[in-house]
């Protein structure tokens, strides 16, 4: 049976605690467990790949193999390409190695992909073969060549035809194609449309994939291109001066209350309830805007806030993929545009919370008023303003967590301070510190306090200061005396536990 995300992280913690659990830090293991659960969970998507036990297990074998002292968000890439090896080389038939393999199901993906089809009949497949052949001068055997690739689980052969079994399968013979072909003016086309189409699944997938295989100038350069044509009439955010009047918008702080509990039970409780979220969804792989053809610049503004996520992710998988490759300037350019790109995106979104600041108000006071007609003005007011001022700053936590998730990797710590020392925009140390917590080893105290010494007077910003730092306390065991320490100063409450036979009716 396929795992959720609770039997996923059992697994993982399993594997990352065998000869480790009386050697290594308990924080440390603990950031390598949550790391490697993010990277599985990227891998399998929705859909995108089964979450079968052995899949797991095949890369987390991968991750240490790759990288046995540092298994940090790095290219996901290879760890699909593990799967498909492993498979490819069990072919009893000696006369089709696995570059055969690879090249032949690479025109395959290819030729389905200018069909715009996922399957090929057999009339089609027949053809196609014997067109394969006579180009490379090779005898395969059809029937024996296919039914190999169905045993193994690389195709799926039936009575309809001949597809791809898995999505990730097709995408990525698609960009290994490119990645062959790349000098050739018809892929170049390809590329660049895809580039200005990330809205759409198959692009999206197809370039996440090239970026793996291939650091060639031309993919970099039409990413970056496409990236800054995406909100350029909008300036980056500067998470204080932007946010003066929605800091104005409540008299005082919310409290913000971390319980002191053991923090792997904390991040059970996360996985437990996104498993549960996940069984009451109906299942598909869901595409947030339908392939209409359309380029991303075309797209409303609102829609284009799927494709600056989905670029700023890109452009991380790039930088990670590469960082002993990519020269230095390469490297700043990349980070430096992610950086760059969801400040846009954030100051969009204030900038429009802020035009129509009135309309919200009256429209949401509506609804809590049908909800609520007791509740006097006052009331209405202050609870409509609560709300607008916790979904914006919810949206920025998002946004910086994402932009830190894309392009973080400890190895890549001297660009992110080259990015940092480029900008007086406080913005970039809200990253910075968002990529420290998720990447460094040990806690950031200094940075953390010198950030909140700058912005504690804005009260949206020192809120968002202390989301991030509650979230890090909140899954990563840590010491005792650095938590109450770095929780007081920024005015984070640690709240003791209940005793257990306390009635649940008191608690509350």
């Amino acid at each position: 049976m396929e795992f959720g995300k609770v039997k996923r992280k059992d697994l993982i913690e399993k594997w990352y605690s065998l000869g480790k659990i009386y050697i290594v830090d308990e924080v440390e293991l603990k950031k390598e467990v949550i790391q490697a659960e993010k990277i599985i969970s990227s891998l399998i998507g929705n859909n995108f790949v089964p979450s079968f036990p052995i899949f797991i297990l095949a890369m987390l074998q991968q991750l240490e193999i790759r990288n046995p002292v540092e298994t940090t968000s790095g290219s996901y890439g290879y760890l699909y390409e593990s799967l498909l090896t492993m498979s490819l080389s069990k072919n009893p038939h000696k006369d089709v190695d696995v570059d055969t393999q690879y090249g032949y199901l690479s025109e395959l993906a290819y030729a389905l992909f200018l069909r715009a089809s996922t399957s090929i009949d057999y009339e089609q497949m027949d053809q196609w073969h014997v067109k394969y052949c006579d180009t490379y001068k090779l005898t395969i055997n059809q029937e024996d060549i296919l039914n190999y690739l169905g045993e193994v689980g690389i195709l799926q052969v039936d009575n309809s035809g001949i597809s791809f079994r898995y999505p990730y399968i097709y995408f990525y013979f698609v960009a290994r194609y490119f990645r062959d072909h790349i000098t050739e003016k018809e892929i170049h086309q390809h590329i660049r449309k895809m580039s200005g189409r990330l809205h759409h699944t198959e692009s999206a997938n197809i370039i996440i994939f090239l970026c793996y295989l291939s650091k060639d100038p031309f993919i970099l350069k039409n990413l970056l291109e496409t990236s800054k044509r995406l909100f350029a009439a909008y300036p980056e955010c500067d998470l204080v001066t932007d946010t003066k009047s929605i800091s104005g918008l409540i008299p005082d702080v919310p409290r913000i209350v971390l319980e002191d509990k053991d923090a792997d039970e904390n991040h059970r409780t996360i996985l437990e309830e996104e498993d549960n979220y996940t069984e009451s969804k109906d299942g598909g792989d869901e595409e947030v805007v339908v392939d209409d053809g359309r380029s991303d610049e075309e797209l409303e503004e609102m829609l284009q806030i799927n494709v600056a996520f989905k670029t700023i992710q890109i452009l991380g998988q790039l930088l990670r993929n590469f960082p002993g490759s990519l020269k230095g300037n390469q490297k700043f350019e990349l980070a430096q545009e992610c950086y760059s790109l969801g400040l846009r995106v954030m100051k969009f979104a204030v900038k429009n919370i802020q035009n129509s600041q009135q309309d919200m108000v009256t429209h949401i006071g509506g609804i809590l008023k049908s909800k609520h007609p007791k509740w006097l003005y006052e009331k209405l007011n202050d609870e409509v303003k609560y709300l607008m001022f916790s979904v914006l700053e919810g949206l920025a936590f998002v946004i910086i967590r994402h932009t830190s998730d894309s392009v973080g990797l400890e190895r890549l710590s001297l660009t992110y301070q080259d990015v940092l020392n480029s900008s007086i925009n406080v913005s970039y140390r809200f990253i910075d510190l968002s990529v420290r917590l998720e990447n460094s080893k040990g806690f950031p105290k200094n940075e953390t306090l010198d950030l909140y010494k700058k912005v504690y007077k804005n009260r949206f910003s020192a809120q968002l200061l202390r989301h991030l730092v509650w979230h890090y306390f909140y899954i990563y065991p840590s010491k005792r005396e650095l938590r109450e320490s770095i929780c007081k100063k920024l005015e984070i409450q640690i709240q003791p536990l209940l005793k257990p036979n306390i009635p649940k009716m008191l608690k509350g």
